[in-house]
C-alpha cells in the first residue's frame, strides 16, 4: 500500500511540472513577446488623452512638410542668369534677339538676369592717361558699343530700359552703331550715355566688366556665355543657346504657368 502511495505522488509531481514548463514556455512566453512595455505610457496618465496628443503629433509631423512647400512656392528664388557677350558678336546678337530678350518678356518675374558685355576683349593700363586701353573680339567699333551697353545698364537700373535698349542695338546689323538711335527711340537720354561711355565712368565701367569675365571659373571660352544660378555647366550653354526657356524652367523652384510639366 505504501509503495502505490508513493507511485502515485511520483506520477502527480510529474504531471505538475509538464504543466508548469508548457505554461513557462507557452502562454507566459507569449504575453512577454507581444506585450507593450508598461514604460511606452505615461505613468498615471490619462490614455485617451496620451493616444490623442500622439494623433495629434503624427499630423503636425504630416501637415509640416506641406505648410514648408506652399510658402516656397509662393516667393520661390527667382532664376540668376549672368550673360558673359560681345556687343558685335554674331552669336551674342542670336542669343540676345531669338533667346534673352524673348524670354525676359514672357517670363520676367522669375529672372534676375545679370548683363556682362565683354567676351574675349583683352585690357591693358596705360601708365601715360591712367586708364585702361581695351583690345576686342571685333575690333574698335565693339569696344565701344560694349562701353555704352555698360553705361546704359549703369545709368538705367531698371531691367526694362537695359533689356529694350540692348535688344534694340542687337538687332541692327552693326550694333555699336546703332547706340544713339537705339537711346532716342527707347526714350533714354543719350547726351548722359554718350558722355559716360566717351570718359572716365565707362573705361571705369568696362575694366570691371574684364574684372568678371576674367575671374570666371571655367574661363570663358566661347560667347555668349551664360551662366546659370551662379554655377555653369556645359549642358546649360548648349541647351540655352538652343532653348533657354527649358533651362530656366529646370532651374526655377517654384511654379510658372509657362513653364510645362516636363520640363
Amino acid at each position: 500500500m505504501f509503495s502505490l502511495f508513493l507511485s502515485c505522488l511520483a506520477i502527480a509531481s510529474a504531471c505538475l511540472q509538464v504543466v508548469s514548463a508548457q505554461y513557462n514556455s507557452g502562454f507566459h512566453r507569449r504575453y512577454y513577446i507581444y506585450r507593450r512595455p508598461a514604460s511606452n505610457y505615461p505613468p498615471n496618465a490619462d490614455l485617451r488623452n496620451y493616444f490623442a496628443s500622439a494623433s495629434d503629433v503624427q499630423q503636425t509631423a504630416v501637415a509640416s512638410p506641406a505648410q514648408s512647400d506652399s510658402r516656397s512656392s509662393t516667393s520661390p528664388e527667382k532664376v540668376q542668369l549672368d550673360i558673359y557677350y560681345e556687343t558685335d558678336c554674331p552669336d551674342s546678337m542670336r542669343f540676345v534677339t531669338r533667346q534673352l530678350y524673348p524670354l525676359y518678356r514672357e517670363m520676367e518675374s522669375i529672372l534676375d538676369i545679370r548683363l556682362i558685355p565683354y567676351g574675349k576683349a583683352r585690357e591693358y593700363y596705360n601708365t601715360e592717361t591712367k586708364k585702361y586701353d581695351f583690345m576686342c573680339h571685333h575690333g574698335p567699333s565693339e569696344c565701344y558699343g560694349n562701353t555704352v551697353q555698360s553705361c546704359v545698364i549703369s545709368l538705367y537700373p531698371e531691367k526694362k530700359d537695359q533689356m529694350n535698349f540692348i535688344d534694340c542695338m542687337e538687332n541692327y546689323p552693326r550694333p555699336s552703331q546703332s547706340a544713339a538711335k537705339c537711346a532716342r527711340r527707347m526714350s533714354l537720354d543719350w547726351n548722359k550715355i554718350e558722355k559716360c561711355a566717351s570718359g572716365d565712368e565707362g573705361n571705369r565701367l568696362l575694366h570691371e566688366n574684364a574684372q568678371l569675365t576674367e575671374n570666371l571659373n571655367p574661363r570663358l571660352y566661347f560667347v555668349p556665355w551664360i551662366v546659370v544660378n551662379k554655377v555653369y555647366s556645359d549642358s546649360n550653354q548648349r541647351m540655352s543657346l538652343r532653348n533657354l526657356k527649358s533651362v530656366v524652367c529646370n532651374a526655377y523652384k517654384g511654379d510658372h504657368e509657362k513653364c510645362p510639366k516636363s520640363f
